[in-house]
């Protein structure tokens, strides 16, 4: 039998199994669906950051972007993961659903690059995957991050319980759907991030996300160390001392010997001419 435990750093939501009915009076009543479950410990993958104006006239970035975090000592992979966006009145399914790929480092973010207005504002940080049809409005809107890849069947809307395939969702602005209290909204040159102070996901949109100024960066590698430069040894130049710099100059004392007279002259041998005999 396969297991259906999620993966690591995947949570889902626990509703009410057969166990927990042991005892009860077996009652037909429906059973609504279960909360997400929080994650004050921080123990599972969540939605970091959303920046939703990406392009716009004044905008601090090209491009709108979602942002997601693993909080975990271990890599997530994001296979068969998805991130779905509902408009801030909308009620049926989402409009909008992105299969992830790739994996999240263990204590990294992962960037999910979105649709642009226009060409204002600095391009993005090199982002893990891109996905043009990722329009979010600027005033409000929901985003699930969910275990699947087919759209959600119409979520409930409010702070009301979400499919057990919803991981963790964001509602911002304007939106009818969120967890507990609705974020702020992100504007031309700030995002909406995790709070500094949150250590984990409490399932509150308002206390779980603040204004920030710029994507969250990711680990960097670790730095290879750098090498000294090598250098030729050189022979040390000797140096005379001070002693021997302040000496008198040594001079060699001229010859008294006489120079060699020149040799003697001598006059030239002539020889006679010599005769011819007839």
């Amino acid at each position: 039998m396969p297991d259906a435990s999620p993966q690591p750093g995947r949570r889902r939501r626990r509703g009410l199994g057969l166990a927990a009915l042991t005892g009860l009076s077996l009652v037909a009543t429906p059973l609504a669906a279960a909360p997400v479950s929080a994650a004050p410990a921080g123990d599972a993958l969540v939605i970091s950051e959303v920046f939703a104006r990406g392009g716009s006239a004044g905008a601090a970035y090209s491009n709108r972007y979602v942002e997601l975090y693993n909080p975990t000592g271990a890599e997530i992979a994001l296979g068969g993961l998805s991130i779905q966006y509902r408009s801030a009145t909308g009620t049926a399914a989402p409009t909008t659903t992105v299969p992830l790929t790739g994996a999240v480092p263990a204590g990294g973010h992962f960037l999910l690059a979105g649709a642009s207005n226009g060409t204002s504002g600095a391009a993005l940080p090199a982002a893990d995957q891109s996905a043009n049809g990722l329009n979010m409005a600027a005033a409000g809107g929901t985003l699930f991050l969910v275990d699947g890849v087919s759209p959600l069947a119409a979520p409930p809307t409010g702070a009301a319980d979400q499919p057990d395939a919803v991981l963790d969702l964001v509602g911002y602005g304007s939106s009818n759907t969120y967890e507990s209290a609705v974020a702020t909204a992100p504007s031309l040159t700030q995002t909406i991030a995790r709070a500094e102070t949150t250590t984990g996901d409490t399932d509150v949109n308002a206390a779980d996300f603040a204004s920030a100024h710029r994507p969250r960066r990711r680990p960097a590698r670790a730095a290879r160390p750098s090498r000294p430069r090598r250098r030729r040894p050189r022979p040390p130049r000797s140096r005379p001392s001070l002693s021997a710099r302040s000496r008198a100059p040594e001079t060699r004392p001229l010859s008294s010997a006489a120079p060699s007279p020149p040799p003697a002259w001598s006059p030239p041998v002539t020889r006679p001419a010599a005769t011819t005999v007839t």
